[in-house]
Parts: C-alpha cells; structure tokens; sequence
C-alpha cells in the first residue's frame, strides 16, 4: 500500500547515500569504524520496511520490532567485523582489517561483544512478541548456546591467532545471522 512508500524511501535515499559515501568517501576511509557503522543503518531500514508491511493494518507494532531492529543493525557489524579479523600472516598490503586496526584479541573481542548485544536485543524481540513462553525459552536457549560457541572462537582465536581460527570466526558469523534470523522467524510458528 501507499502508506509504505515513505519507509521503502527512506531505504532508498539511505542505499543512494551508501553508494555516494555520504560524500565525505575520504573522510570515512579515515575513520573506519564510522565507515562501518554508518553503513549499517540500511539492515535495520529495510528490515523496518518488512515489518511494517507485515504488521499493516494491526495497529501500534509491538516492542519485539524494535529490539528485532537493533539486533538487525548488530548483526551487520558481527558479519562485518568476522569478516575481517585475522591471522598476521593473512593481513593484506592495502586490505583494512579490524584486527590491524585493533589488534586479533581486541577485534575478537568487540566481534563477540556485536553478537552478545544482538542476542540479548533478540532474546528480548522473542519474549516481548507475543508469542507463548515456550517461544521465549526456544529463543533463548538457541542465542545462548549461539553466544557461548561464538565465545569459544574468539576464544580461540585471541590466544592462538592463526588461519584457520580465523576462517573459524568467518563462518561462525555467517552461522550465527542464519542461526538468529532461523529461530526469530521458525520458533515463534512453534508455539
């Protein structure tokens, strides 16, 4: 409906702004951590478009949409930041990662954090929605067991930083966002 357009634009102009660089590309190539988290804001606007064509028609959306945006915009810096922690022997000439900029343990370190922030925002989306309590501990148990794997990778990888834990954090990311966004979209047809 009509009453959409202004959420799938503000999606758009925030795309355009994306492929512009906000027009200040240099300055944000200087300031990477503002590069990433700038570049975030897309997630959680389009997820907000989803939503709002879900929830069209049902009245004022509940408090799950919310903590489901802030776990959507966390989950982009997990898989961005898990795509770029590394072993020193696989740094690249010219490839910015956020284990040069920081450090394997601290990179580590912050990656876990984004995962801990989006788990507990999607705990609180799964017993905020509306769906029975038996949801709510689906939800739970699968973020916390999700967090505690996540733990030991960065684990791992802080104390023995080598290729292959690299590759460990990589694609622990990937399972974690398909892990959440399975159990946030599965569990709650469950109960």
């Amino acid at each position: 409906g009509w009453s959409l357009l202004p959420y799938l634009l503000a999606a758009w102009l925030v795309l355009y702004l994306m492929s512009q660089e906000f027009f200040v590309a240099e300055w944000l190539r200087a300031h990477p951590i503002t590069y990433m988290l700038s570049h975030m804001f897309i997630l959680p606007l389009i997820d907000f478009y989803l939503l709002a064509a879900a929830w069209q028609g049902h009245g004022a959306p509940p408090i799950a949409f919310g903590w489901f945006l802030v776990a959507t915009y966390t989950n982009g810096i997990v898989f961005e930041v898990g795509r770029k922690v590394r072993a020193a022997a696989d740094e690249e000439v010219g490839v910015e990662t956020y284990s040069a900029l920081w450090g394997v343990a601290l990179a580590s370190g912050v990656w876990l954090l984004a995962i801990g922030i989006a788990g507990s925002a999607g705990i609180l989306a799964g017993w905020t929605g509306g769906q029975s309590t038996r949801v709510g501990i689906a939800i739970t148990l699968v973020l916390v067991v999700g967090w505690l794997g996540a733990a030991w990778v960065a684990w791992r990888m802080s104390k023995q930083p080598t290729t292959s834990h690299s590759r460990w954090i990589e694609r622990f990311s990937a399972l974690w966002v398909l892990s959440f966004y399975l159990s946030m979209g599965l569990l709650p047809h469950w109960g």
